[in-house]
């Protein structure tokens, strides 16, 4: 097996253990581990006629341990002292005992507001009380003492449950690393959900006890309730409602140390340290994850309660639904957030600074015992070799010569920041490296990132709310802007759900509907309008860069999507106790559909505006569209009275039908008139094929009618995929000369390309691109595959084919590029994209 660094194999010696010998690596940390340099003992006296051999031990720590008078001077290393797993789990413990006594008075009030009404004999009472109620009620009915009533189990439960959760986290992340010794998201993710089972299954029964004692009148210890449960409900009532707790905790603990430990870990290294910037971090990630899981919890604390007419999880969440509405299941959410604050900032921060302080004391005690190493080395000296028999053996190092020595031939760069070094062997042949992330502060990889004082953000949260390129690709003001626009939507949106309770009352009046009736109904349109927003932004923060390269096709795709989301609209008569589901989950496919239609036509009228006028245009759109809207509002009122279609639910949906087709073909004559002179993707193979055919390209009117619309790139043909990793295109070929002969052969090109031999039916090439690779790096490679594409059996050398086809590309592609102004195509507007999810350097 081929070892990395020098490898001494050691000869049996008489005299010594059979485990001694066989291959031995050197030691992977100096400071650990030292040299012992034995000879034969079979006790004759007489030399064995042979070199002996190194062995390597592990050092005993005592040898070098602080002494009493160093810890005096260095305090903070007695903390190393105790052992690192009892710190961490008493840290956790205390950190929860603190965090709850705190917040006791507000977990109280959210209880109450959970459970109010539900238990048997209330069904006439009142089902829900709000925040201010509750506050009330416990003041007046038990006084100050109220609030913290249930505490202590809660207490008693909470040491446990957070050392348990908190230690159980920290093991579980050790275990789900990966070879790489780095911890991916979905393994944050399972840790942490992982660690909140765990943490759930132990404790369970004292938050039974908890909830028992807070809400059930008659009881007042902790022992009396747990007695009384276990004569009249039995040893299972104990883990009541476990199901939906642990369903409930996975993903909310899951959710919250991943983005915790994410956000933290992306913050400066100057801000990393600072306590605010955990408490900071600790509630955002909590604010999150209980916007996430809340539903969740209410259902599981409403399954706990004695007398609750839910036997399963899949009864209590439609059942709360149907009785209080969507927002049933967010009761008491304004106390849980008001509680989220404190409790997970404590609890989290807490834990983190004993993290750091146990780092910095180990770090302390290394120092120590480094000094101590030091002075014994120069106490005491240890013999470079010693020689048995007449003849010198040189001693074997690691940099004993050059000769050979692996070097790094290329280094790819990846999208999460790491890179993976080829190197090549002295026997010719290839090995990667992969390397560790990136740091994000480093000036060459995030300079433009700094700039702007956002390098704290997560990559995955900047390319979901910045556009591609930022800053570079947008003016300076742009996050200006955007940072004062996001408050001005939020209280523009705020009025709208106030509006529009007042607007569900106002018709109420009409119908004799109660205002408290009315303002539900209110809340759960609002949600369902919530709902559909999810989709706008997960389109605009996922699929931000698609736009520019194919308005059209979006923009078809919208109709699609919005006409899908319309059935969900028109099967609500049909299912009308479903229509909170149905009716969202069309708001959710209409808002798809918008998020688009919006990007998508704004590129199409920054076609049109070729003199500068943009503002015009919309505004001009703006009236073609009103106009539309009013006469199509028109002729619609006159469709539904037409006799008997209104009535007949059948005949309605025939006439939508039938309108639906009509406007789609509409909508893909209207998008197939349109003459774009940028040059995207499906554009660039249209031309590049003729040019390579006949040496001839079409104008921009010919070229934009022969673009297919719906067609998906990955099926044209032929096909090219962008952005594959180097060893994927050599295809685990290991042989160094392969290697080299694509590096020489694509010097001058700022990509590589090879032919995907593995599937000789469907050709296909794989295109990966340099470092400084542009729009234009990705047509010269669009190009060479075409003409690998038509002349694909005319020689039989893969090699060959590649060096020829590069020839023809260097003749050749200036012709190109003479021909498409000559035909009014614009060679500054090259939309192509290039893929840096993997990017090579020499």
């Amino acid at each position: 097996m081929r070892r990395n660094g020098a490898v001494l194999v050691c000869r049996d010696i008489p005299g010594l253990e059979p485990s001694r010998s066989g291959s031995v690596e050197p030691a992977a940390s100096e400071g650990q581990w030292r040299n012992k340099w034995l000879v034969n003992g079979d006790g004759s006296g007489k030399s064995g006629g042979f070199a002996c051999v190194s062995m390597v031990e592990r050092r005993e720590e005592r040898e070098f341990s602080p002494t009493a008078s160093q810890l005096l001077k260095h305090p903070l290393a007695l903390l190393a002292l105790v052992p690192k797993d009892a710190a961490l789990f008493a840290a956790g413990a205390v950190a929860g005992a603190s965090a709850k006594t705190v917040t006791a008075p507000l977990d109280r009030i959210k209880l109450l507001m959970q459970t109010h009404g539900l238990r048997a004999g209330q069904e006439s009472a009142k089902k829900a009380i709000g925040f201010i109620e509750a506050i009330t009620l416990i003041g007046k009915e038990e006084g100050l003492k109220g609030y913290w009533k249930g505490n202590l189990p809660q207490v008693i439960r909470i040491i446990p449950y957070s050392a348990v959760q908190l230690f159980a986290y920290e093991t579980y992340k050790k275990l789900l690393k990966g070879k790489d010794g780095e911890l991916s998201v979905i393994g944050r993710l399972a840790a942490g959900a992982c660690a909140g089972m765990t943490s759930t299954l132990v404790t369970y029964p004292l938050d039974v006890l908890r909830l028992r004692l807070a809400v059930e009148p008659g009881h007042r210890t902790m022992t009396q309730v747990a007695f009384n449960m276990l004569k009249e409900e039995g040893f299972a009532s104990f883990y009541k409602g476990l199901g939906p707790s642990l369903v409930g905790i996975a993903p909310y603990i899951a959710v919250n140390f991943c983005v915790f430990d994410l956000v933290k870990k992306s913050l400066p290294e100057k801000y990393q340290k600072r306590t605010e910037a955990s408490l900071a971090t600790a509630l955002v990630s909590a604010t999150i994850a209980t916007l996430m899981c809340y539903p969740l919890d209410t259902v599981r604390r409403q399954m706990q309660m004695k007398g609750t007419p839910y036997k399963t999880f899949f009864d209590a969440f439609p059942g709360i639904v149907a009785r209080d509405g969507l927002v049933g299941l967010y009761r008491g959410f304004v106390p849980n957030a008001l509680k989220t604050l404190p409790n997970s900032s404590i609890r989290l921060t807490t834990f983190d600074t004993v993290k750091r302080l146990i780092a910095a004391s180990e770090k302390e005690v290394q120092q120590i015992v480094e000094e101590n190493r030091q002075k014994q080395k120069q106490t005491a000296s240890f013999p470079s070799m010693l020689m048995v028999g007449s003849a010198d053996v040189p001693y074997l190092t690691r940099n004993s010569s050059k000769e050979g020595e692996p070097r790094v031939i290329l280094v790819e760069k990846l999208g999460n920041g790491t890179s993976k070094r080829y190197i090549l062997d002295d026997d010719l042949q290839l090995r990667t490296v992969l390397d560790e992330h990136v740091s994000k502060t480093d000036g060459s990889v995030r300079s433009q990132v700094s700039k702007t004082e956002l390098s704290w953000l997560p990559d995955i949260v900047k390319d979901f709310i910045l556009p591609a390129g930022f800053p570079g690709s947008v003016s300076d003001d742009y996050l200006e802007y955007m940072l004062l626009q996001f408050p001005t939507n939020i209280t523009a949106w705020i009025c709208h759900t106030l509006v529009t309770s007042r607007q569900a009352v106002g018709v109420g009046s009409f119908s004799g509907t109660t205002a408290a009736a009315a303002s539900a109904a209110a809340i759960r349109w609002v949600s369902k309008d919530g709902i559909g927003a999810v989709g706008r932004l997960f389109i605009g923060g996922k699929f931000g860069n698609l736009f520019d390269d194919d308005p059209k096709q979006w923009r078809m795709y919208a109709d699609f999507i919005g006409s899908a989301g319309s059935i969900f609209d028109l099967t609500t008569p049909l299912y009308p106790a479903y229509f909170l589901p149905l009716a969202s989950l069309g708001n959710l496919a209409k808002a798809v559909a918008r998020g688009l239609k919006d990007p998508s036509f704004r590129v199409i009228q920054n076609h049109f505006a070729i003199a500068g006028n943009l503002g015009e245009v919309a505004a001009k759109e703006e009236v073609w569209e009103v106009a539309a809207q009013l006469l199509g509002l028109g002729l619609g009122v006159l469709v539904l009275s037409t006799p008997g279609l209104s009535s007949s639910y059948l005949m309605l949906v025939l006439t939508w039908l039938s309108m639906r087709l009509l406007h789609l073909w509409l909508r893909y004559q209207s998008l197939s008139v349109l003459e774009f002179s940028t040059i995207n993707l499906k554009r660039a193979r249209i031309l590049v094929k003729a040019h390579v055919e006949s040496s001839r390209v079409p104008g921009s009117h010919d070229c934009n009618r022969m673009e297919s619309i719906l067609s998906w790139q990955r099926l044209l043909k032929p096909r090219i995929t962008f952005g594959v990793s180097f060893e994927e295109m050599v295809g685990g070929e290991k042989s160094g000369s392969m290697v080299k002969m694509l590096l020489k052969l694509y010097a001058k090109e700022k990509y590589i390309l090879v032919v995907n031999l593995q599937q000789p039916r469907n050709f296909e090439v794989f295109v990966s691109f340099k470092e400084g690779a542009t729009s234009l790096s990705v047509l010269r490679s669009v190009w060479q595959t075409y003409w690998l594409y038509q002349n694909s059996g005319s020689i039989d050398n893969a090699v060959d084919q590649l060096e020829q086809s590069l020839i023809e590309l260097e003749d050749r592609f200036d012709n190109l590029l003479q021909q498409l102004e000559e035909a009014g195509w614009d060679t500054n507007q090259i939309n192509l994209k290039v893929h840096k999810e993997v990017s090579i350097k020499e």
